[in-house]
């Protein structure tokens, strides 16, 4: 089937300036900078690792002190949160450590944060119990 396309001088020039209408856009626009800043009280990197039993480890980023054990039984929830917000989720985690950081606000607020990409959650979405267990590990 061979049918003749015509495109008239016109239609063209509209996809013509439509396109470096939309080029303009994306060059002149602000580019972001990251996670807003934020007021911090205080914080602290922890060094997470998962365990054989399917549970983790979180040490102390600086020291390597280990902070604190968490079990698939019980810390369910708490597991899913540290893994949340750098993006490994499911069964079966990517093998290896990672890290976050755990922010805590004056105004008793916290959020964890992926270093490595800046990504930042808010606690509250995890209800007040699980925020305050895991802004409870950087006072530990």
């Amino acid at each position: 089937m061979n049918e003749d396309f015509n495109i008239t001088p016109g239609a063209l020039i509209a996809v013509a300036l439509l396109a470096a209408a939309c080029f303009a856009v994306a060059a002149l626009s602000p580019r972001g900078e990251g996670a807003p800043s934020m007021e911090v009280l205080s914080d602290r990197v922890f060094a997470i690792e998962d365990t054989v039993q399917d549970g983790m480890t979180i040490r102390d980023a600086q020291t390597g002190a280990v902070v604190a054990r968490l079990e698939i039984e019980g810390d369910l929830f708490a597991m899913t949160a540290l893994r949340s917000v750098t993006g490994r989720v499911g069964a079966r985690p990517e093998a290896g450590g990672f890290t976050v950081r755990v922010i805590r606000q004056p105004d008793g607020t916290g959020f964890i944060q992926d270093p490595a990409t800046g990504r930042t959650m808010p606690l509250s979405g995890f209800g007040p119990d699980n925020a305050q267990a895991l802004l409870s590990l950087v006072e530990a």
